[in-house]
């Protein structure tokens, strides 16, 4: 991985490009059907851009965060190297004053409206593949197929992949694509503005990501007695749920499935971290 080096971030609000003010975040991201959130604390902008901001009814948000690379060649030297951590909706922008700084406190939602407004009723005929219902719902709540297009067959336990009799998928688009996904073993969650779907209790296809104190871990993860793992990193590319991590510590080993991110970082202070939640896997994806 890049060396670990000078923070770096990039905020998009619609068609404004926010990377060289002040600010602070909390993003958080899970395997839980919910849609993501994030809450990000801008300060100073200019008054138009200020205003802006505050007007818009409906705008894409998007946030990268990382570090610039370690210098190097001269086409190197001051790259941004971040990642997207989180895409979504704007819910809320309003501005207060602290002291000498005025505030603008965004909060988003990773397609919040469409998953829970979203409906849907639609017939299908005989035959039809289990994996075609699905896409139709995904479709139907605005969002990306993700890594759905990747899977191989989507069946039922000792039912096949298809519906032999068809069916009819009636009601909020969320909760029938839930009951689908559950019947084939599968679970989603909405990660970026896209479904992304893992077999339960297992994660995303991929190399793991070794965190050891070497590669931007944090202390020693600590283990509950379910088996949950807790740990701290800065703020490394493409750590997010559904990825699995090897720990290479000396109390804690082995392979996980990031089950919770939540990403911290304020320009200001040191904050710049990954607090992720993870349970343990019985082989590495």
């Amino acid at each position: 991985m890049a060396a670990l080096f000078k923070r770096a971030y990039r905020l998009t609000i619609d068609n404004l490009l926010i990377e060289k003010l002040d600010l602070d975040f909390k993003i958080t991201r899970s395997l839980k059907r919910e849609p993501n959130t994030a809450e990000i604390n801008v300060k100073n902008l200019s008054p138009d851009s200020r205003q802006a901001v505050e007007e818009k009814k409906i705008a894409a948000v998007t946030f990268e965060a990382g570090y610039e690379r370690s210098p190097g060649t001269p086409e190197q030297e001051g790259f941004a190297e971040t990642s997207l951590i989180f895409a979504g909706d704007l819910r809320t922008a309003h501005t207060t004053r602290e002291e000498a700084d005025l505030i603008t406190h965004v909060k988003s939602g990773d397609g919040e409206k469409r998953h829970r407004q979203a409906r849907t009723s639609k017939s299908y005929a005989p035959g039809t593949s289990i994996k075609k219902a699905i896409e139709d719902l995904v479709t139907a709540m605005g969002l990306g197929l993700g890594n759905l297009k990747a899977l191989g067959k989507v069946e039922f336990p000792f039912a096949g992949a298809v519906f032999p009799n068809g069916t009819v998928v009636s009601g909020n688009v969320a909760a029938e694509l839930d009951g689908l996904l559950r019947s084939a073993g599968l679970e989603y969650s909405i990660q970026n503005g896209a479904v992304q779907i893992v077999t339960r209790r297992r994660a995303l296809s991929g190399e793991a990501i070794v965190l050891s104190p070497t590669t931007g871990l944090i202390d020693t993860p600590s283990v509950s007695s379910d088996g949950i793992a807790r740990a701290r990193t800065l703020m490394i590319a493409d750590l997010f749920p559904g990825r699995t991590v090897r720990f290479e510590t000396n109390r804690v080993t082995g392979f996980f499935r990031v089950n919770k991110a939540e990403y911290t970082g304020d320009t200001a202070s040191i904050d710049w971290f990954v607090d992720i939640e993870c349970e343990p896997l019985v082989s590495a994806a």
